[in-house]
């Protein structure tokens, strides 16, 4: 029998009895900008085998196109650009496989959230807030809310940056609730310590890379609340009223202290025994009679008055004597302590216009204001006069109607008051305006007083001059001003000039060589001309007796009296001067032109 042999080599493997286990075994989460570099690395994931065998790792499933990872090592980097706006959240699965016999996987999953890189802050939806606040407004309360905006998925968070402290606590007056942008009260508002707070309320964008904040303003405007009942100044008021006198009769003007907020009504409660005698006008709080005082109206009553601010009400008590004379009111404010006494009582009730007016030609009579009565004395202030076109009472230095009393003269606007009419200093304490019909006048030493002689200068913004005996206006920077010797005055500049100087309008200057005014900015000099055989020109910066001497030095020549003067040329305008001399050779100026001024030979 054929026999052969050969040789089988058996490896013999320990049994793979585990799998590799990651570090993680729930997974991993990534957090990574969209501007994240490429190539950069992300994350690295390590698993571990206790049977000790290497371990290589890949991407089983997921986005292989933006990650890769290192198969030895389980570094992901990134290998491609991210944008938010195309994709912004990746699911890898990363496996673990062993080198075992048999190989043992494991797998793992990493979950990447793309970060939104933003670089707008918030926008607010308005431009400015306001809101109304009562004070006693409930600490707690919200007034309003603000609201800014940005990307859907960036968080907001409000503070206030600059807030107003109670005036009575030192604490802030407001709070906001950072998530919402809610403005709430947190210290009690008292309209009579603050009526007004302006806020700064800040937004700040949780965004990346770094946060991004808008800043608003917040104007909360705190109103009063009617919280001061009024009170009368007296629980009791006393007051008189004189029969048979006409209607409307000032009896009483009652006050009250209260908020000025909340205007007051005046009312009558209870007539008393006075029937319908009295009324009260509801703003002013005058009482008058509604009808003539009676002979058999009962002499002595109270009435009940009241004043209401809306919410709060008070009363006071106003007792009314009724007399035969004194204390006569003609109508509000309008009071004497004279009753009329040329005027019979019979006469008032028919025809006080037409009966009374005639025993107003007795001396040291007259009709009063408002034509009802003729009395001697009509303002109860014997200080004051009466002024029959504004119905008033008034001082001596205010006028009336544009005119002032007998013996004083109007002081126009803006000071319209009288003065006494031999006033001789200008009465608006600046000394421009005199009374009414004098004269401004200026003394030669600048002074001023007023003449009462009126002249051709009497108007207003002007004053005569003394020392010209003309009239100067008042806007004059010169006003009657003497220009000294050599000097005369030029009305272009409103100034004195040299009486060689020629006065030139704005935007020129006085050229003495031409003799005429020239335009700023053009050249003072005498047309360039050739000289003649038997000159020579010098050309010099500016002509003084140092340069010219300097330039003539060793020639034998000197120079010429320039324009005949005696006296050297001074070229103030910075130009060109030629200068001729007598006798030798000519010399070209530094511009190539043959330029002299007047010489005469010596």
């Amino acid at each position: 029998a054929l026999t052969d042999r050969s040789s089988v080599y058996i490896t013999v493997h320990p049994v793979n009895l585990y799998a590799p286990v990651f570090d993680s075994p729930s997974g991993y989460s990534l957090t990574v900008p969209e501007i994240q570099a490429v190539g950069s690395s992300l994350a690295q994931i390590t698993a571990r085998d206790v049977d000790g065998d290497a371990i290589s790792y890949s991407i089983l499933a997921g986005d292989t196109s933006h990650f890769v990872i290192s198969p030895n090592v389980g570094l992901i980097t990134l290998s491609s650009s991210l944008m938010y706006l195309v994709q912004s959240f990746y699911t890898l699965t990363i496996q673990a496989v062993d080198t075992g016999y048999p190989p043992k996987s494991t797998s793992v999953a990493v979950n990447v959230t793309l970060l939104r890189v933003i670089t707008t802050p918030p926008q607010f939806n308005q431009s400015v807030y306001s809101v109304v606040a009562p004070e006693y407004t409930p600490v707690g309360s919200v007034l309003l809310r603000v609201y800014a905006t940005s990307f859907q998925e960036v968080v907001i968070l409000y503070s206030i940056s600059q807030n107003v402290l109670s005036p009575s606590t030192n604490q802030p007056l407001f709070g906001i609730n950072e998530t919402t942008g809610d403005i709430f009260v947190s210290s009690a508002l008292d309209y009579e310590a603050l009526r007004s707070a302006e806020l700064v309320v800040t937004a700040v964008g949780l965004v990346y890379p770094n946060p991004l904040s808008a800043s608003i303003h917040v104007t909360v405007a705190i109103t009063d609340v009617n919280d001061v009942p009024p009170v009368f100044t007296r629980a009791v008021y006393q007051a008189t009223a004189v029969r048979l006198l006409p209607v409307g009769q000032l009896v009483l003007t009652l006050a009250a202290v209260f908020d000025p907020n909340f205007p007051l009504t005046y009312s009558i409660i209870n007539n008393g025994g006075g029937g319908n005698l009295l009324r009260i006008d509801p703003i002013s709080a005058a009482i008058t009679t509604a009808r003539q005082v009676a002979e058999n109206d009962t002499a002595n009553f109270t009435i009940i008055v009241g004043v209401t601010n809306g919410k709060y009400f008070a009363n006071a008590t106003v007792t009314v004597q009724l007399v035969n004379s004194g204390g006569f009111c003609e109508g509000l404010g309008y009071c004497t302590n004279i009753v009329p006494i040329t005027c019979n009582i019979l006469q008032l009730l028919v025809a006080p216009y037409l009966l009374c007016a005639p025993y107003c030609n007795t001396p040291g009579y007259f009709l009063s204001p408002m034509k009802t009565v003729c009395m001697y004395q009509y303002c109860q202030d014997p200080t004051l006069f009466p002024c029959n076109v504004t119905n008033t009472c008034n001082a001596s230095y205010a006028p009336c109607g544009g005119k002032c009393l007998p013996g004083f003269g109007l002081c126009p606007s803006p000071t319209n008051q009288c003065f006494t009419a031999n006033l001789i200093q200008p009465c608006d304490g600046v000394g421009q305006t005199c009374l009414v019909g004098q004269t401004l006048v200026q003394r030669a030493n600048g002074s001023r007083y007023c003449a009462s002689a009126p002249t051709n200068c009497n108007q207003t913004g002007y004053v005569y001059c003394e020392n010209t005996t003309k009239c100067a206006s008042l806007s004059d920077p010169l006003v009657c001003a003497f220009c000294p010797g050599g000097q005369t005055r030029c009305n272009w500049t409103a100034s004195c000039i040299l009486s060689s100087e020629l006065c030139c309008p704005p935007g020129t200057y006085s050229c003495a060589l031409l003799g005429k005014c020239l335009v700023n900015g053009s050249r003072c000099a005498l047309p360039n001309t050739a000289p003649i055989a038997t000159s020579t020109l010098i050309y010099l910066e500016s002509v003084t007796s140092l340069n010219v001497s300097a330039a003539l030095t060793g020639t034998g020549r000197s120079i010429g009296l320039l324009l005949g003067n005696g006296s050297l040329a001074v070229d103030s305008n910075k130009d060109e001067v030629g200068v001729a001399i007598t006798d030798g050779w000519p010399i070209a100026s530094d511009l190539g032109e043959w330029q002299y001024a007047l010489c005469s030979d010596i």
